[in-house]
């Protein structure tokens, strides 16, 4: 559990970054259905560096394992892609069960569609959609840390923990859509014009729809 809090933490931070800039380089911007081209530019100078960075990684043969007594590279060989698949299979063959998770596993992407277009961009001006996606990304980092520290409970049994985990999650996810669906009517997304787009300075407005989008972000877990 801590070990996946804390990969999922750092593999969202680029989101909360990338939230923060596009508040900050549209903070002043007239425009409030798009974002400026200095948002482009930043985001493509910052893939250009990280791209870039790649080439200081140590290679696979130079890395060691920290074990003691032991002197072997700590990665293998990269296998093949038949090897890849013929594991993929064996695995899907002797845990029948994982086919119960295909639903859930189409889900956690299912929703991004929606959240990201109808909802953040249709609903949000450019610079408070920068803000909705600083604590969109930071609530996944919030819950995976929550999720994590609970499923490493040892004073809780793994059944137990598991039940709860779902049961949590399910009425958590129900609750959140349908407060989605209360968003989705009473401020028309199937229809909203670009006048009357929700900025964070209208706060009586504002705070539904930032609260809901929170929880899609602590839902993604």
């Amino acid at each position: 559990g801590r070990t996946t809090a804390l990969f999922w933490s750092l593999f969202n931070l680029g989101g909360v970054v990338g939230g923060v800039l596009t508040l900050i380089l549209n903070y002043n911007s007239n425009n409030t259905t798009q974002v400026s081209p200095w948002t482009f530019l930043v985001f493509g100078c910052i893939s250009l560096c990280g791209s870039a960075l790649c080439l200081l990684l140590s290679p696979a043969h130079h890395i060691r394992s920290s074990l003691p007594a032991r002197g072997e590279p700590a990665l293998e060989t990269s296998p093949t892609v038949s090897s890849e698949l013929a594991l993929l299979t064996s695995a899907l063959c002797d845990r029948s069960g994982i086919f119960l998770l295909l639903p859930l596993f189409l889900y956690s992407n299912w929703f991004y569609t929606y959240e990201f277009g109808p909802f953040n961009s249709g609903l949000f001006t450019a610079r408070t959609q920068g803000l909705c996606n600083i604590f969109f990304w930071g609530a996944q980092m919030l819950g995976s840390v929550v999720i994590g520290l609970f499923l490493d409970c040892q004073a809780v049994r793994p059944r137990r923990r598991a039940i709860c985990s779902c049961v949590c999650i399910a009425g958590l996810g129900i609750g959140t859509w349908i407060a989605a669906l209360r968003v989705h009517n009473e401020y028309s997304l199937d229809s909203i014009s670009s006048e009357k787009m929700v900025d964070f300075s209208q706060y009586e407005r504002f705070i539904l729809p930032f609260l809901v989008y929170i929880a899609f972000g602590f839902l993604d877990v």
